[in-house]
């Protein structure tokens, strides 16, 4: 996803305003290109958060990945490192 300018063409030729959310696909807020909202697709599913709810999907896959952890970043830290040896 990233921030989009209207007006602009997407990926798919489009113009932004034939796809862009103008609320938060999760709390209903007016979307404000000036506040950092962002748009763009979950698969093919056009979306938009607000500054407020993308941190806190950001926080929940965090805490899902268990990234909050120091003991689950250290283990994963070794396995990139074994991943970039290989290469």
């Amino acid at each position: 996803m990233k921030k989009l300018k209207n007006g602009k063409e997407n990926k798919n030729g489009k113009g932004d305003d034939c796809w862009t959310p103008k609320v938060c696909s999760v709390c209903d807020s007016h979307l404000e290109e000036d506040a950092g909202d962002i748009a763009g697709y979950f698969g093919i599913l056009p979306v938009g958060f607000c500054t407020w709810c993308l941190s806190s999907v950001i926080d929940m896959v965090i805490q899902l990945q268990g990234y909050d952890d120091i003991e689950i970043l250290r283990e994963r830290m070794i396995e990139l490192g074994q991943e970039e040896r290989k290469n």
